[in-house]
């Protein structure tokens, strides 16, 4: 079940579709065997020229029936340089000449990791701080792979495989990162009990 959920979240739900039903046009009343089912797969694949998924799903079937490696990703580090951007600029004072401060510039560095020895294509969405989002796609095959972005938006998040199509992974808790924990929501519910709380009580100190 865990290769098959797997498979249909590289391949796409739609896809799956049309493999299960191919497969099962081909194969009812008869007794077919597991590479029959895996040259549907290739068939069916082999007609998408997907970059990402290649000419046919044999590198997955390899790791997921024949091999013993495990599969799990991870983003590494997130860093932010900052570029200087500065310019003379002059103010509504003639007689004062100063430096005019530009917005902030970033540099930032994504680094993503594969821990394990399974290679599967991932997405990888990236996510600033006003909310704009970018969804990069990685083929997973190097141990580490960098994305860099320059930028006057800090990132704020990023995660592996957003959408958790990849269920093999062992340790999904690894899977996403954020630059700094955002605690406000925290105090915010925290804040909400305790006022809570002191409803209640001087609910109760008006029936004393």
């Amino acid at each position: 079940a865990t290769m098959l959920k797997t498979l249909e979240g590289l391949v796409g739900p739609d896809v799956m579709n049309q493999i299960m039903k191919r497969y099962f046009d081909r194969w009812k009343f008869k007794h077919p065997c597991r590479t029959d089912f895996i040259d549907v797969v290739n068939e069916v694949v082999a007609s998408l020229n997907d970059p990402l998924l290649g000419n046919d799903m044999n590198w997955f079937f390899d790791f997921v029936l024949y091999g013993t490696g495990a599969c799990d990703y991870a983003v590494g580090s997130i860093r932010h340089n900052e570029v200087p951007t500065t310019a003379a600029g002059i103010w509504a004072d003639s007689l004062s000449v100063k430096k005019q401060s530009r917005p902030k510039k970033y540099r930032a560095k994504v680094v993503l990791e594969r821990l394990e020895e399974i290679k599967m294509p991932v997405e990888v969405l990236v996510h600033f701080e006003d909310g704009t989002e970018v969804l990069e796609n990685w083929d997973g095959k190097a141990r580490t792979h960098g994305l860099i972005y320059e930028t006057d938006v800090r990132i704020e998040y990023v995660a592996i495989d957003p959408l958790q199509k990849i269920y093999m992974d062992l340790n999904i808790l690894n899977n996403s990162k954020r630059t700094q924990r955002d605690t406000r929501s925290i105090w915010a519910y925290v804040s909400s009990w305790a006022m809570r709380i002191q409803q209640v009580f001087q609910g109760i100190s008006f029936f004393i």
